[in-house]
């Protein structure tokens, strides 16, 4: 097992590595200056000379070679330094640091809302093949995973919050602040988050299911007269499970790129709206920052997901 986890981290170390070329290379592809858009109304008024925008490039280290900067910023990285928002006029530690908790919470909770809830409804829809209750799920899981978030948020805020006036529009508040606001404005977003995950891990797990209560282990230990609970979880749903962690790690990669439409919609200061505001601004480390910090999450999950291979199936790490 502990050399199926150090090939998995390495290859992790490969991804990032990978990430902050491209992410790095691909910023500085894009129209325009930063450090013009910076002082593009002073310079229009004539109040900022050619000196003090050399001096804010070398501030920045814009003024040297790209690969210089790339190595620069990779030297800074392993020292913890994300360098300086150009806009902001803060470290992109500090504005990271302040989205990233939002982020988080809203979109562990999402993913776990969506597990808590498509195990169960997936083990259900395939144990009671053909009723009611499987056409009933099957068709809300296959609606809803064709629902754009965006538009399920803007329904939702409509509904809860403009005509029953029950949830907030927008904002976030955080529960160690005040545990009753905190929980009305994270209902909302969690919710949204939660049903394209929700519908695509209840498929899944259906699926997955139907084709292993088939297995001649499974008639074997309905013949011994073992109960329904004891082989659905003990025999059926473990060997079913692979298959769901698998689009589990999709969803959660998925639900990660879902959260900047969210954060949008609802006006939530985490990693995805300062994602966005970077790009607009073109500023170079706020972009940078966060989509390192994003691909490290990411790649976390797909690692975790590699690593539950290995103890759902021993034969995989044995690879």
């Amino acid at each position: 097992m502990g050399g199926y986890i150090i090939k998995r981290l390495g290859q992790a170390l490969i991804v990032v590595l990978l990430v902050t070329v491209l992410v790095f290379l691909l910023i500085r592809l894009l129209p325009g200056d930063p450090i013009l858009l910076y002082v593009s109304g002073d310079v229009v008024s004539g109040a900022v000379s050619d000196e003090v925008i050399a001096d804010l490039r070398r501030e920045h280290g814009l003024d040297r070679p790209m690969y210089i900067q790339y190595v620069n910023w990779l030297w800074q990285i392993l020292h913890g330094d994300l360098g300086k928002s150009i806009f902001l006029n803060d470290t992109v530690v500090n504005e990271i640091s302040r989205a990233v908790p939002k982020t988080v919470m809203i979109g562990s909770l999402g993913l776990l809302l969506a597990v808590c809830l498509s195990i169960p409804l997936g083990v259900l829809a395939a144990v009671r093949r053909g009723t009611w209750i499987d056409t009933l799920v099957t068709l809300l899981a296959n609606s809803g995973i064709t629902i754009p978030v965006f538009w399920l948020g803007i329904m939702l805020i409509q509904i809860f919050s403009l005509q029953l006036g029950w949830l907030p529009t927008q904002g976030y508040t955080s529960v160690f602040d005040d545990f009753g606001a905190g929980v009305k404005s994270l209902i909302l977003p969690v919710v949204c988050l939660s049903v394209v995950p929700l519908c695509a891990l209840t498929r899944q797990t259906r699926s997955s299911m139907l084709e292993n209560i088939r297995m001649d282990y499974i008639r074997t230990a309905w013949s011994k007269g073992l109960s329904e609970g004891l082989i659905i979880m003990r025999h059926a749903l473990k060997n079913s499970l692979i298959p769901v962690v698998t689009v589990f790690g999709l969803m959660a990669r998925i639900t990660i790129g879902g959260q900047i439409l969210i954060e949008t919609v609802f006006n939530i200061p985490g990693m995805g709206r300062l994602a966005v505001e970077g790009l607009q601004n073109q500023d170079y480390a706020i972009v940078q920052g966060v989509v390192l910090v994003i691909a490290i999450i990411v790649t976390g999950i797909n690692l975790i997901v590699d690593l539950s291979y290995g103890w759902l199936d021993p034969r995989i790490r044995n690879n």
